[in-house]
């Protein structure tokens, strides 16, 4: 881990994910920036001061089996507590950071990866959990 979490990628996080991990941004995935990196990219966006994030937090369709597979296929999967697994969240290592990817929350599977966001959003909680930006667009 760098000493300081998120020094690598404070700047432009899907940046820094597309050069490092580009097979997340498979629109299938519908992997989304979530939390506070995705209000800091909503306030640049809006020319004004974002947060300083610390970390990066990712959603996606592929439930935790699948995700695993994913993962333990590009050679980035990091160990996690039962209690994250049960929730589907997954721990990677990407150029010495630690970033977590969890299942999206809405339960409809078969949805398109745009109304499966949609709804997964529904379920966080109505603050900075509730934004999101898709990697694929």
């Amino acid at each position: 881990m760098s000493e300081r979490p998120g020094a690598n990628f404070a700047g432009d996080p899907v940046a820094w994910l597309r050069e490092r991990v580009p097979w997340l941004l498979d629109p299938q995935l519908g992997t989304c920036l979530v939390g506070t990196q995705a209000l800091a990219a909503a306030c640049r966006r809006a020319g004004i001061a974002p947060p300083t994030p610390h970390d990066i937090d990712l959603a996606w369709a592929p439930n935790a089996e699948q995700g695993t597979r994913l993962l333990n296929e590009h050679g980035v999967a990091m160990t996690t507590t039962d209690g994250n697994l049960a929730r589907g969240t997954l721990a990677m290592k990407v150029d010495g950071q630690r970033l977590e990817i969890t299942t999206f929350r809405a339960a409809n599977t078969d949805a398109l990866i745009r109304e499966r966001i949609v709804e997964d959003l529904r379920e966080r909680d109505m603050t900075v959990g509730a934004l999101a930006v898709q990697l694929s667009d």
